[in-house]
């Protein structure tokens, strides 16, 4: 059966698929406003009172003094306490190069190792301060001189970020941060300084700008819809499924009787573990990705080979072996069977949108959509808060995952649904000339 396609019939047929594209637009519009637009080019702006010349304050020099006299007393502080800790055959192995380095475990410990005994009671906490380019910061800042001895000082929010601490299991908003701080450097003259703490934010507003990309990637969604009606306005859509061999949904018995034919396949189940020591080789390498401990790599496009060629069954089985094996190949970390269910849940969802039916972009993109958001971000961050964290409340679950899990996910979800669709694509050939997809599959790799 073949037909025509016409726009009207493409924007009928992706109706979900511009929704979809709408709510990843406000999402994504979001995020890149609050974790790029804003830290870059917008400022803190803190009225301050002082009798001094604030551009002698706001100097190198003034900050490395402040730095050396607090690594001095930290010194100290250490050097008093090793001595009670040595005194009590204390078992405390901790390095401490500079001021800020493993400062929360150092203190978390000194609580939990106190109990009743008076003499661990004389340690003394080490000090903190924010952990920032001090450097980079004095040299960004812009002072505007008002009236009265007040000036306003400008400061990047890039220096002064929100971030997420998971040793205080709260969030470190900047603007509260950046007040702390300068007090600390400012001690010694705070007799001559006064803070006004109504810091003014005067970042973009998230909303606002996840209204407009989301309107935007609609926008384009459309276009490319209707471009791609006039392009092939002659040309006939060919259905391929046949419901013997090919399948349009997995609501079909003969669906699951062809997934579980690997099992008494001798070249699928040398194919199988061809494909997952390769997968295990993956899961060695991992990229940092710049929001948190959470990293990035390439395990998901075996995986999805893996699923795209033997179907459910084979996604959920490797999906088990991937993570317990991989627990123990890894070595360290903690094991948790929630994780094992995750990695479960992505064969699956693999399988179910390229096992034995046509494979489109739009099909990478919704199966990493539902990945990203619903796996990690919804299942993985409850599992992150009930293994890593001390105690699980609802208000450390949203927190971690709207602040770290969520922004990494979505930031990376168009890009890995590019490259899995490249990567299906490009094997497509050479996987049905060896036997392993179907000729009509092959042939019909398209974007929508």
């Amino acid at each position: 059966m073949k037909n025509k396609i016409s726009f009207i019939k493409l924007i009928n047929s992706y109706k979900l698929s511009l929704l979809i594209f709408t709510i990843l637009g406000f999402l994504i519009g979001y995020f890149i406003c609050y974790g790029i637009i804003n830290p870059y080019f917008c400022t803190y702006d803190l009225e301050m009172k002082t009798s001094l010349n604030p551009n002698e304050l706001f100097t190198l020099d003034y900050f490395e003094d402040y730095y050396l006299e607090f690594d001095e007393t930290n010194s100290k502080i250490e050097a008093s306490n090793e001595e009670i800790i040595n005194n009590n055959n204390l078992e405390f192995s901790f390095d401490y190069t500079n001021y800020n380095s493993s400062v929360g475990a150092y203190n978390k410990l000194i609580e939990e190792n106190i109990g009743n005994n008076p003499n661990l009671k004389k340690l003394t906490k080490k000090k903190t301060i924010a952990d920032i380019d001090y450097k980079n910061l004095v040299n960004n800042i812009s002072i505007e001189e008002k009236e009265n001895d007040t000036y306003i000082i400008h400061i990047k929010q890039r220096f002064f970020k929100n971030s997420y601490s998971t040793t205080n299991q709260n969030v470190l908003y900047g603007k509260d941060r950046i007040i702390t701080y300068l007090n600390k450097v400012f001690v010694k003259d705070l007799e001559y300084i006064s803070f006004n703490e109504n810091v003014i934010d005067n970042s973009l507003n998230y909303y606002l700008f996840g209204a407009i990309t989301s309107i935007v990637l609609f926008l384009a969604h459309i276009i490319v819809l209707f471009i791609y009606s006039l392009k092939n306005k002659e040309k006939e859509i060919v259905n391929i499924y046949n419901n013997e061999t090919i399948f349009k949904t997995p609501f079909h018995k003969k669906y699951w009787i062809h997934s579980k034919a690997f099992l008494k396949n001798i070249k699928s189940l040398v194919t199988i573990a061809i494909l997952f020591a390769l997968m295990m080789t993956f899961k060695l390498f991992r990229l940092p990705s710049g929001f948190g401990d959470l990293g990035i790599g390439l395990t998901y496009l075996v995986f999805a080979v893996i699923s795209m060629l033997y179907g459910p069954i084979a996604g959920l089985l490797i999906g088990f072996l991937s993570d317990n094996i991989g627990f123990f190949i890894n070595g360290g970390g903690i094991y948790f069977p929630g994780y094992t269910l995750d990695a479960m849940a992505a064969g699956l969802i693999y399988a179910l949108f390229f096992y034995k039916t046509k494979i489109t972009f739009s099909k990478c993109l919704y199966s990493r959509i539902i990945i990203n958001l619903f796996v990690n971000v919804i299942f993985g961050s409850l599992w992150y808060c009930c293994v890593f964290l001390n105690g699980f409340t609802f208000e450390t679950y949203t927190i971690y995952l709207f602040m770290v899990s969520l922004p990494k996910n979505i930031f990376y979800l168009l890009p890995q649904s590019i490259v899995l669709f490249c990567v299906l694509k490009a094997l497509a050939k050479p996987l049905e000339r060896i036997g392993l997809m179907e000729e009509e599959i092959s042939n019909n790799i398209s974007l929508f």
